[in-house]
């Protein structure tokens, strides 16, 4: 009788033992995977970041071009108000040269 006590408590044992193992094995892979999750949305973050950037920098050098752009038409609607030949019926060589440098290809 005293085996089938010696035999439960080994089965008992290795039973523990093997739920202990289990257990370490899961808490070790689940710190694992919330590692790798912390990792991939720190990566995540800094390339939203630079992306942020880069649109910061596209949305300067717009602003800057659409300035360029304004202050070249306040120039040659100057340039237009001042001619003298301004009143005449058709485009004159200045008033051509005007067209041509506002709708020009860049």
């Amino acid at each position: 009788m005293w085996r089938l006590y010696v035999g439960a408590a080994l089965v008992a044992a290795l039973g523990f033992a093997f739920w202990q193992y289990g257990a370490v094995r899961y808490s070790a892979g689940y710190g694992a995977a919330e590692a790798d999750a912390l990792e991939a949305r720190l990566a995540l973050q800094d390339d939203l970041f630079k992306s942020g950037q880069r649109i910061a920098a596209l949305a300067a050098a717009l602003e800057a071009s659409r300035s360029e752009q304004a202050a070249l038409v306040m120039e040659l609607e100057n340039a237009a108000l001042q001619d003298p030949d301004g009143a005449r019926p058709g485009i004159g060589s200045d008033g051509l040269q005007r067209l041509r440098s506002r709708w020009a290809a860049p």
